[in-house]
């Protein structure tokens, strides 16, 4: 008896370490204060767009976030000054990531993979090598498509480009074969997406002016197919980072006819899944995560006219109860009609008519805001950034109503194609002040007074004092209100 005690005294501990060894995390540092916020898996599949933790850093103070994952996942997280990326993590990896002054450097298991997608991909973008694909498209579209042409160009030009990187930091023991593997399928797959998107191009007769023949539009079609099914064959695909199947289904949905269009909403109209009607075409496991995924990034960007809220909300909860998108989305939509119904105090939104303000100067000189201290918050409906700031806004306002001679002033930064989505997310984030548009004449004056006559990068806080002049050109960002707060005591000298 005694030694079945000590065996199974033996055997806990040894389960003990082996389900300790196979915890997995990440340990977060900056050197500076920072929010980054975190998007876990959703349905046991990569996701990009909603957030699921925050981690407010604070200088040189270790953070451990551990994950509960099986096998392995791809993890985005986005810091408050814009930068995002993704992360590759395997059961049991502990990945350290460092922010410093800006720049991301990774340590502890196969940082160097990490460290290799973050600068070569998920910072440059997959745009960067649009012009890879492009050329070789070129190369071999002239009176007719040479496909084997491009496949063999895809195997001897754009896979190396990766591979041999991979294969090198594997040899030299930076990264674990396995991890070379997923790496080289989640690029590949990326590289699909891009491939998949060209056809399109050149089936749509939006590719080098060439017109596809009779023929080669069900070649191309072929094409992509083949393609898509190559793609399915990659293990855990929902797990990866890109999804070259996004785009297919609607390219797909396009070329059925009514009837079969008819076939696939089953009791369902055509209101209910709106422009996303194709991904009914998608395997089952694959449609809570299309449908999820893009109903979070509509409701987070007030896009209204896509589909039916409520009757996808009403589709997903009959058909796919268990999904992790449904508290999420339940959550947004009651978040957003709590909203709608709050009564907005118009006379704290002013808008102004951008057209007439050319300078800083000029906005100085506006009726209310003529002889204040002026607050600037420069912004665009399509900066998340800009809109993760206005998280803060509560301690922000009261913040700047302590300041009697002092004004809020939002600049967005984006066109007159956007006027009802603007004054929409004005009045959903609450943003009371001033408002306008900037004018092409007041960019050019913002780009060459702040940014040295380059792009204007956003989210960006000015302050203004009564006689128009540019106290400070660059305010802490809302989240880091402490320092913002002593800046403003400092600017405004009280």
């Amino acid at each position: 008896m005694k030694y079945k005690i000590i065996v199974l005294l033996l055997l806990y501990v040894c389960l003990s370490i082996h389900i300790y060894s196979q915890n997995t995390s990440i340990t977060f540092r900056s050197n500076s204060e920072i929010t980054v916020r975190i998007n876990k898996p959703i349905d046991n599949a990569y996701n990009f767009y909603a957030v699921t933790d925050r981690i407010d850093l604070k200088p040189n103070i270790n953070i451990d976030y551990k994950l509960d994952i099986h096998n392995f996942c791809s993890v985005k997280c986005q810091y408050s000054n814009g930068y995002f990326f993704s992360v590759l993590l395997q059961e049991g990896d502990h990945l350290e990531i460092d922010n410093i002054n800006n720049k991301i450097f990774f340590k502890g298991d196969n940082a160097a993979g990490n460290q290799y997608q973050v600068d070569n991909y998920c910072y440059k973008g997959l745009g960067t090598y649009y012009p890879l694909v492009e050329s070789i498209f070129k190369k071999y579209i002239t009176n007719k498509i040479n496909f084997e042409g491009i496949d063999k160009e895809f195997q001897d030009s754009i896979i190396p480009t990766y591979s041999t990187d991979l294969e090198k930091m594997k040899n030299e023991g930076k990264i674990t074969s396995r991890f070379a593997n997923l790496l080289s399928k989640n690029l590949n797959l990326a590289y699909i997406g891009i491939i998949i998107k060209h056809y399109m191009q050149v089936y749509r007769a939006k590719f080098q002016n060439y017109k596809p023949t009779n023929s080669d539009s069900i070649q191309i079609i072929k094409k992509i197919d083949e393609l898509y099914f190559q793609s399915l064959t990659n293990d855990n695909i929902l797990k990866f980072n890109f999804f070259p199947f996004q785009e297919y289904y609607p390219f797909k949905y396009k070329t059925l006819d009514s009837e079969s269009k008819k076939k696939l909403l089953g009791k369902y109209d055509t209101e209910t899944f709106g422009i996303y009607a194709g991904y009914l075409q998608a395997p089952d496991i694959f449609k809570p995560i299309l449908f999820g995924k893009n109903f979070v990034s509509n409701l987070q960007n007030m896009y209204t006219e896509y589909f039916d809220n409520d009757k996808l909300l009403k589709y997903l909860t009959e058909n796919f109860p268990n999904s992790e998108y449904l508290p999420i989305i339940t959550k947004m939509l009651e978040e957003q009609n709590r909203k709608v119904f709050e009564k907005t105090d118009q006379l704290k939104i002013k808008i102004l008519d951008g057209k007439k303000i050319n300078t800083l100067k000029e906005l100085s000189q506006i009726e209310g805001i003529k002889g204040k201290w002026i607050y600037i918050d420069l912004w665009s409906v399509y900066c998340m950034p800009c809109k993760l700031q206005f998280e803060y806004n509560n301690d922000l306002h009261k913040l700047l109503n302590k300041y009697e001679n002092l004004v809020s002033v939002y600049i967005t930064l984006d066109d007159e194609t956007e006027l009802a989505n603007w004054k929409n997310q004005i009045e959903h984030y609450h943003l009371s002040g001033y408002h306008l548009m900037a004018s092409k004449a007041l960019y050019n004056d913002l780009s060459n007074t702040l940014y040295n006559k380059q792009s204007c990068y956003i989210p960006r806080y000015i302050l203004i004092n009564e006689n128009g002049k540019i106290i400070n050109d660059n305010l802490p960002r809302p989240e880091t209100f402490e320092k913002l707060k002593e800046e403003l005591r400092k600017d405004l000298g009280y």
